[in-house]
């Protein structure tokens, strides 16, 4: 059984039950993410409307009293938070093989345990950005199947994994919407936990690997527009096999959530995907902007670098000569919003994400 506690319930884990006009959300996050959490979660309350049940999980004793009232004090009326400790001893056997995910990845496959009186929820990383209502996904997502999630794009390294894993349908693990009734019936926490700790070297990717294994022929797949992934933006030519233009454009204009799911953090100024000025722009919006004002000014320029960078790669890969692509900008940038200035004052709509601002 967990092994876990709630920091804001006196000890118990147990919520109230679930009403189904309320929608619970999910983040894990251990010390080194707590930041980048306190902005999702943020980001996540103000976009999302109607009656939510937020919960962090974390590691023992790993966020202060401080941060907790921060949290609470950023969300919207009718939006509540929860923080539960986890300490199951079976998280200690699970292996790590990517440097930049913790053994908090692990968290979200005791949900059902740590909410025993909730029937569904959506789990969300907390290196995302969401950009839409969270009441759609949860809308959207197929209530009988006991997991859905985002199809990944399959490049040649991918490939190679998911058919090592034999899971050709290899899905994204930073958004999921959980059927945790279906979890509690099959045992699924336990079969997941088997698989984490049988000591199988395909499993590189962790509990990602671990969760599409389990579940490989029981996933109802989500549109894509609600895990964004840097790799559907950063080039518009290497991913035109896999969309569209139409559909490109419809991702671009109508993001539900944004993931930087590499080790290129937007919080650590690593600005190359194309969501990362969004992400900087919603930090200035939020209250801990003073804090961020000179990191701010330093991502702007980070982000204007990688934007040049990103034009020139694209036009190398559309084979346009220097003098060409220039003419191209000059003549048509406006049209396309990565390739637009970046927001100023007197501007009223996001560059990146086409939001108001």
């Amino acid at each position: 059984m967990t092994s876990s506690k709630s920091i804001v319930h006196s000890g118990s884990v147990a919520s109230p039950p679930q009403n189904p006009s309320r929608i619970t959300v999910v983040f894990a996050s251990d010390a080194n993410y707590l930041q980048a959490a306190k902005l999702a979660i943020y980001a996540a309350s103000q976009h999302t409307s109607g009656l939510v049940d937020f919960v962090l999980l974390t590691g023992a004793s790993q966020i202060a009293p401080e941060d907790c009232a921060d949290l609470r004090a950023v969300l919207k009326p009718g939006h509540s938070l929860r923080i539960i400790e986890c300490t199951d001893p079976r998280l200690r056997n699970c292996a790590l093989f990517v440097e930049y995910i913790t053994i908090a990845s692990f968290f979200r496959l005791l949900l059902p345990e740590l909410l025993p009186d909730a029937s569904r929820c959506i789990y969300l990383d907390c290196d995302v950005l969401v950009l839409d209502d969270l009441q759609k996904l949860w809308a959207e997502a197929g209530p009988d199947a006991p997991l859905c999630a985002v199809r990944e794009i399959q490049k040649e390294a991918e490939l190679l994994h998911t058919a090592i894993l034999g899971t050709p349908d290899y899905f994204n693990s930073g958004v999921l919407v959980l059927n945790l009734d279906l979890w509690r019936a099959h045992q699924y926490t336990d079969a997941c936990f088997r698989l984490a700790t049988s000591g199988d070297p395909r499993l590189t990717l962790q509990d990602q690997d671990v969760l599409n294994l389990i579940f490989r022929d029981n996933t109802c797949f989500l549109d894509m527009r609600w895990n964004l992934l840097g790799s559907v933006f950063d080039s518009r030519a290497s991913n035109v096999r896999f969309f569209s233009r139409t559909e490109w454009l419809r991702l671009r204009d109508h993001p539900g959530i944004a993931h930087f799911a590499s080790k290129n953090k937007p919080w650590n100024l690593a600005m190359q995907q194309h969501w990362s000025l969004a992400y900087w722009q919603r930090v200035m919006k939020s209250p801990w902007a003073p804090a961020y004002a000179g990191r701010f000014a330093k991502a702007r320029r980070q982000y204007a670098i990688w934007r040049v960078k990103h034009w020139i790669k694209w036009a190398v890969q559309i084979r346009f000569k220097p003098s060409q692509h220039l003419i191209f900008i000059v003549l048509f940038g406006h049209k396309f919003s990565f390739l637009t200035p970046l927001n100023t004052a007197t501007r009223t709509q996001d560059p990146v994400t086409r939001l108001p601002v």
